[in-house]
């Protein structure tokens, strides 16, 4: 055995033994050994302050989370976890190795409660579940590029129809709900990150999610005001693929493909953001913004202009009219939307998108600047690696060259990970 394995045993050890704790809240605090307490504070006061917006003083990571994991060891690991990947982003070393050792005792309790579920304990399934969407939380934070955010949500799939369908407990209920947010935001952002179009199955989990979220209501802190669009990010980004196979393709069936986009560009279209934040309202135009950018290059693919254009490597004027207009306002309203917003924390996925459009520099520089200041002030890897992205992405292309797929570019910068 390692001396890192022995300290991740050791660590195990106290664990379990601090859960034997009275109950209380945050009692198990007490019983910690200081590393972990430290932690466990970092999370209460930073890191899951950070991860969302608030509603209100409602804080979903910590209000929704810490109550299951006060008797949920798994939990509690993934939680540390999470913590510690959030401090070691700020280049502490020592946090680096706590970080090793909490994700190694993490993945042994998902692996030892997932033989507990096989064995017949359902309930500890949404332990599971919960488990398994912070440890993606933990590939955010530490800027992971080896695709284990899609194997974790992989693995969530497994257990998520069960847990979502069947009944579960009030003590549960508040978790579960945010869980049901959390894991529906990842399916919404981990979309344009694959180099395939999302099949059917994933258009199908989206649909199950957003009804479940229909059903029992959502916190907010994930989606702002758009709800609705984030359920559509799955479909969009479908039809945008396709449209650019069909571009390739010469017996295409244009006129079928046209229909459909526009059906989906409508449905875009329809949205209106109502909330009493202006924040989460302009949260939302931006993400409304980013599929309709989506949806517009997609259109000028499937015309005969276009496709000629693209063979000849570039971008067509109409694209160009198209897209300029939608990227203006996003830069106008990045200018209006206060970077400590809470909000800003979700919002990478449709900079990213967006900013993959841009090619007037000064738009360029805007964007970056953003960016910047999101990684001083929130301290998570993923902001990092969506403006290294993007820089990338602008090296490659010019204000001729047609837009670049940002999966492709992903692949060339070291491998995929979550917009989020």
């Amino acid at each position: 055995m390692t001396e890192a394995d022995s300290r991740a045993a050791s660590t195990d050890t106290r664990r379990r033994q601090s859960l034997q704790s009275p109950s209380g809240f945050l009692s198990p605090v007490s019983y910690m050994p200081p590393e972990s307490r430290f932690l466990l504070e970092h999370y209460l006061h930073r890191t899951g302050k950070l991860a969302s917006a608030h509603i209100g003083s409602a804080r979903p990571f910590i209000d929704s989370l810490l109550p299951v994991a006060h008797s949920s060891d798994v939990l509690l690991e993934a939680i540390l976890t999470f913590s510690s990947s959030h401090l070691a982003a700020g280049n502490c070393h020592q946090s680096l190795v706590a970080q090793f050792e909490h994700h190694a005792v993490a993945l042994r309790a998902l692996k030892f409660g997932v033989t507990t579920y096989a064995n017949g304990n359902r309930e500890i399934g949404i332990e599971l579940f919960l488990s398994m969407l912070i440890l993606c939380c933990v590939e955010l934070a530490n800027g992971g590029g080896n695709d284990s955010a899609f194997r974790h949500l992989k693995a969530v799939r497994q257990f998520a129809h069960s847990v979502l369908t069947n009944p579960w407990s009030e003590k549960y209920r508040v978790a579960v709900i945010f869980g049901m947010e959390l894991w529906a935001y990842f399916l919404a952002v981990s979309c344009s990150s694959l180099p395939d179009a999302p099949d059917a199955a994933m258009i199908e989990d989206a649909n199950f999610l957003f009804s479940r979220i229909a059903e029992n209501g959502s916190t907010g802190a994930l989606f702002g005001c758009a709800e609705d669009l984030f359920r559509l990010v799955p479909v969009t980004v479908a039809v945008w693929r396709q449209a650019r196979e069909s571009a390739r393709v010469f017996d295409a069936d244009v006129m079928a493909m046209l229909e459909r986009i526009e059906s989906v560009t409508y449905e875009v279209s329809l949205w209106h953001p109502q909330s009493v934040d202006i924040t989460f309202e302009c949260s939302g135009r931006i993400f409304q913004l980013a599929l309709l950018a989506l949806l517009a290059e997609a259109h000028c693919s499937c015309t005969p202009y276009v496709v000629v254009s693209e063979l000849s490597g570039l971008l067509s004027v109409e694209l160009n009219l198209a897209i300029t207009p939608l990227v203006t306002e996003f830069v106008a309203l990045l200018d209006t939307l206060p970077v400590n917003s809470y909000i800003t924390t979700t919002m990478c996925w449709s900079i990213a998108i967006l900013g993959s459009f841009a090619t007037v520099p000064s738009h360029r520089a805007a964007i970056r600047m953003y960016l910047l200041n999101m990684e001083d002030l929130f301290g998570f890897k993923n902001m990092t690696q969506t403006r290294l992205l993007l820089e990338t992405l602008w090296q490659q292309r010019t204000d001729l060259v047609i837009p670049i797929d940002i999966s492709l570019v992903m692949q060339q910068t070291g491998g995929i990970f979550l917009l989020g």
